[in-house]
């Protein structure tokens, strides 16, 4: 069979004016993993990413590291790999949020949005609205639904099937809820099961599907070796 890497982007910016860059300790977690594809002697035939910015940077770090002679193949961008735009509903809606929870704004009014619990506290209500948006009752004009989502993570997983016929291995470099999607489309859970999934997805983990004769088949999910302390071990 032949084996398919599902990576999600290093750290991003959560709660920073521009999310969709990598931190310093993005850029860590993707070196880390270069450096681990290379002692793991894992080659590549044919790879993508998204086209968001925290995509490219993870590939870049990724590359920086990786060391066998082979080399990393060209990587192909398609947007359908792209992250959904929760984060982005979630930034819009989070004042109102904020005004129906005055505990939780009076936190962060006193100890600022980068204190841990108040952190804990707004990552819940993104988690929450997250939630709401998978089942269709959270939306915003002009921001792409659940619906469209998911059918773009299909045609996104139907490329993929393309693309591994013929190749031995393959690596694609998205997002928590696009790995998410993907997984939840090969076991045939439900949109509220996928999201769920999508929660669980750590930075830089990577999630294997075995590929043969025109089908995927889950062989692990979320791994992190190449993360050894629990300083580098983060979801946002």
């Amino acid at each position: 069979m032949a084996s398919l890497y599902l990576v999600r982007h290093g750290q991003a910016s959560f709660m920073k004016s521009n999310y969709d860059q990598l931190s310093d300790l993005g850029k860590t977690q993707a070196n880390h993993l270069g450096e681990y594809l290379t002692k793991a002697g894992l080659q590549f035939d044919i790879a993508w990413q998204g086209d968001l910015q925290r995509h490219r940077q993870t590939s870049e770090g990724i590359i920086e590291k990786y060391a066998l002679s082979a080399g990393f193949p060209k990587v192909f961008t398609n947007a359908d790999f792209n992250e959904h735009q929760g984060a982005s509903i979630f930034n819009k809606i989070l004042p109102q949020l904020m005004a129906d929870a005055p505990e939780l704004q009076e936190a962060m009014e006193q100890k600022g949005k980068n204190d841990p619990e108040v952190r804990k506290s707004i990552l819940k209500l993104f988690f929450q609205s997250l939630k709401k948006w998978a089942k269709g009752e959270l939306g915003l004009e002009g921001y792409e639904p659940f619906v469209d989502f998911k059918a773009r993570c299909q045609r996104a997983y139907q490329t993929l099937l393309n693309g591994m016929e013929g190749k031995s291995s393959g690596i694609v470099i998205s997002s928590g809820g696009t790995i998410g999607v993907l997984t939840g489309l090969l076991l045939g859970i439900s949109d509220e099961k996928m999201m769920e999934l999508n929660w669980q997805v750590m930075n830089t983990s990577f999630t294997e599907f075995q590929y043969n004769k025109g089908q995927f088949y889950l062989k692990s999910f979320n791994n992190i070796p190449h993360l050894a302390t629990p300083a580098l071990v983060t979801y946002v």
